[in-house]
């Protein structure tokens, strides 16, 4: 009997163990708020994360909607806090989707912003404004680009290869590209930058009625951008020729007839390349009749041009947006669901749809247990914006929001998710590598652990064993383990910045 019961309790010892280890690889969904007012009258529109002032402290920028437009820049004081908003009013009557890019070369992070039409009474502008770095992390404002009708989202990135930013923008006959109506003609339009602030047109193509949420990102691993958007109950992948047009697109066909208004680009299941999350429901309007539960359709991509669906689960409701994070430091990216029309503009929102819903992401493009990110007041929280960065430099993502109803702007600094490798500082593109030193002697399988930075963000990372590219992360953090031989080896990592530009830090080591 004794012999039985010290099996049993080995067993349980052993199993404990295993749960542990378990609770180890992640860890728990955990912010500290910190809140700032926003401007009066409750205008507040989007928010971008940036460092633009090159002090190695993120910033962060959002915009105010109307009558005038303007941006807000709050630049970071360490430790994830904020200092007073600086105001700089535009010439368009609507001001939202700020992007921070560098667009005249000079090394500064400019701000471009879309003129969106509001309502019946706004001057029928139709462009795209930057705001133009001094040099210090202040603005004046640049020359506008003009549109052949309403700007309804744009991304940016180097289409050519030339090292410069260029434009891609959905342009429609209706303001928003006539979203939540559906309502709209529209086309996708191309622009070459000069490297100075100039931008001129490459391509237009006729979409298929009213279409959203326009990304940039090298989708097959070719090394020419591709775009990404949603329209109708699908999701559609432009694929980049590298000279600044793209071909026919690819459709993503969740078996759904709801509306995909919604679609976030990054690796789910950690294997280096970037699939897609659609998320599909119908939005709802002032009555609430018309709203429905969303929907989350994961598609894995299995290199070049081919995708699978590999899995779908509920998610919030009533449509919205998602933006993918790491909330709890395991590595893997989740999802967070928010509403940028939780305001008196329709579709208005109703029930859980006012909240941060989240997905944890499992690693293997599957979702598993969803929660709601805390309030800072516990009130009616209409969220409209959501973005996310490490601001306090522990390599652990934190966010930024703006509740549209309370009037505020919300600071999450992540503290329940497990610390990687801080991050180098942000003033340029830098690489990291933790935990290891050069010259070092380690043993096999190595725990590589590295971080990359810029001013604009770190969008991928690389691992290079002996020349030889081993790894790919995208993300700005990374922890994996290399089987080496016998010898010296040189590992190396790459950071690759979101837009232009790339850093490389590398090691030598010894295994006996």
């Amino acid at each position: 009997m004794r012999v039985r019961a010290l099996v049993v309790c080995l067993l349980l010892l052993l199993l404990l163990l295993l749960l542990c280890g378990a609770a180890m690889a992640a860890g728990t969904v955990s912010f500290n708020l910190k809140s700032y007012p926003t401007v009066p009258l409750l205008e507040s529109g989007r928010i971008v994360i940036a460092d633009f002032n090159r002090d190695g402290i993120p910033d962060v920028a959002y915009t105010v909607l109307y009558y005038p437009g303007e941006v807000v820049v709050k630049m970071g004081t360490g430790g994830g806090n904020l200092g007073p908003d600086v105001y700089y009013p535009m010439s368009a009557p609507a001001a939202d989707d700020p992007v921070a890019v560098d667009i005249n070369g000079d090394g500064w992070l400019d701000i471009m912003v879309r003129n969106t039409v509001i309502d019946a009474f706004s001057s029928n502008v139709t462009q795209l404004l930057p705001l133009i770095n001094n040099g210090d992390g202040t603005f004046h404002e640049g020359s506008s680009i003009p549109l052949p009708g309403y700007p309804g989202s744009f991304a940016v990135g180097d289409f050519n290869h030339d090292g410069k930013i260029d434009l891609a923008v959905i342009v429609c006959d209706n303001p928003n590209a006539g979203y939540p109506s559906g309502f709209a003609t529209c086309s996708l339009n191309t622009y070459l930058g000069d490297g100075s602030g100039g931008f001129g047109q490459k391509q237009s193509v006729q979409l298929a009625g009213a279409s959203y949420d326009l990304h940039a990102a090298d989708i097959n691993g070719d090394g020419k951008l591709d775009l990404v958007n949603v329209r109708g109950s699908v999701g559609l992948i432009w694929w980049g020729r590298g000279d600044g047009t793209f071909s026919a697109p690819t459709y993503l066909r969740p078996p759904t007839t709801n509306p995909v208004d919604s679609v976030a680009v990054a690796d789910f299941n950690n294997d280096g390349r970037l699939d897609l999350a659609l998320l599909s429901g119908k939005p709802c309007h002032p009555s609430c009749g018309a709203g429905s539960a969303n929907t989350v359709w994961m598609f894995k991509n299995n290199g070049g041009t081919s995708f699978t669906l590999t899995t779908h689960a509920p998610f919030a409701a009533h449509a919205g947006n998602i933006v993918a994070g790491d909330l709890n430091g395991d590595l893997n990216l989740d999802l967070v669901y928010y509403n940028a029309n939780a305001n008196p503009q329709p579709p208005q929102l109703s029930g859980s749809s006012w909240d941060l819903v989240y997905a944890l992401g499992l690693g293997n493009d599957t979702l598993g247990p969803q929660g709601t990110l805390q309030s800072s007041n516990g009130g009616l929280n209409y969220y409209i914006s959501l973005a996310f960065r490490d601001l306090d430099g522990d390599s652990r993502a934190d966010y930024a929001v703006i509740d549209w109803n309370e009037g505020l702007l919300d600071i999450g600094i992540q503290t329940g998710g497990w610390k990687n490798c801080a991050p180098p500082n942000s003033a340029k593109v830098a690489a990291r590598i933790c935990g290891v030193s050069n010259g070092a002697t380690v043993t096999s399988p190595l725990l590589v652990k590295a971080s990359g930075n810029s001013p604009a963000g770190v969008n991928q990372l690389q691992v290079w064993i002996d020349g030889k590219q081993q790894y790919v992360k995208w993300g700005d953090q990374l922890a994996k383990k290399f089987t080496l031989s016998s010898g010296k080896h040189r590992i190396a990592v790459v950071a690759n910045d979101k837009y232009i530009g790339n850093a490389t830090t590398a090691v030598t080591v010894t295994v006996p």
